[in-house]
């Protein structure tokens, strides 16, 4: 008898304990369905644009009925701008971060809230960046046609023609003679218009190879395009003798005129001598003759 009880007693407590996880669910799902937000789904797309460039976002956003969604960005300041985005069809929408002349970023984030109050932002933390900045590069140009001749010791004159949309930021000539691994710079000045120059002397005869770069502050181009991966190649003449360098003739011609100076004095001496001897016979043979007379 009390087993009957105990036992339909289980069953009775197995059923609630049965039923209870599901009003569980259903109650806490019931909840975030009433305070839900809505959610946005976004991919976005390039980190930087040139100026004068407006920077389309697409977003899709569930539930889109009786929802409103906004960008609220900034452009290098503090100022927030809140920009109301259209609504497309399929739950998607479309704005834009408009078109800046200067150069700078944007921060922003999107925002999108139901008739309810529920509000979806993304990101969840913090704001995306995209930076308006010179996406152009430069143009530089060497005419290769008539390449100036290179000697060890003398100064050449080496122009380029560099422009860019914007500005340019700085023109440099690179070398490096056979045996070196470092590459070596100069910069090159400014001389009217597109055109830039160096004056550049070499500093030893023997094979060299050089490029040129060009750079706006962002983009960097080169002459040749592959830079120090395939530069151009010539050979620093000697203005030595026998090919050597003018340092190494030089040396040699100091050389040689010292030796020939010991040989002088050598042989000024040994004459010297000689003479001396023939003197002193000389005067021990008048000596004898006249004791003879």
């Amino acid at each position: 008898m009390r087993g009957g009880k105990f036992g339909s007693r289980r069953k009775r407590h197995s059923g609630i304990l049965s039923v209870f996880p599901i009003l569980f669910i259903l109650f806490f799902s019931g909840m975030s369905l009433a305070t839900g937000a809505p959610t946005i789904i976004y991919s976005p797309g390039a980190m930087s644009i040139p100026p004068d460039t407006a920077y389309p976002i697409n977003v899709t956003v569930i539930p889109s009925r009786d929802t409103s969604v906004v960008i609220h960005w900034t452009f290098s300041s503090s100022v927030v701008h809140n920009d109301s985005m259209t609504f497309v069809a399929d739950d998607r929408w479309y704005g834009e971060l408009p078109a800046q002349s200067d150069f700078g970023h944007f921060s922003y984030y999107i925002t999108a809230e139901d008739a309810s109050g529920g509000i979806g932002r993304y990101p969840r933390n913090g704001n995306l960046t995209v930076y308006v900045a010179d996406m152009i590069p430069p143009i530089i140009t060497f005419d290769n046609s008539t390449l100036p001749s290179f000697s060890d010791g003398k100064a050449v004159n080496l122009t380029v023609e560099a422009q860019d949309d914007n500005a340019i930021y700085y023109v440099a000539f690179y070398y490096r003679y056979e045996g070196d691994i470092d590459w070596q710079t100069q910069s090159m000045e400014n001389s009217s218009g597109n055109g830039y120059y160096l004056i550049f002397t070499p500093e030893h005869s023997g094979p060299m190879e050089f490029y040129f770069v060009a750079s706006d502050g962002r983009n960097r181009v080169y002459f040749p395009s592959s830079g120090a991966a395939s530069p151009m190649e010539v050979s620093v003449s000697s203005n030595g003798l026998f090919g050597l360098s003018l340092t190494i003739t030089v040396l040699m011609l100091i050389a040689v005129a010292l030796a020939v100076v010991d040989i002088v004095f050598y042989f000024g001496r040994k004459r010297g001598g000689s003479l001396g001897r023939d003197k002193s016979a000389s005067g021990q043979d008048a000596k004898r003759k006249e004791k003879e007379d």
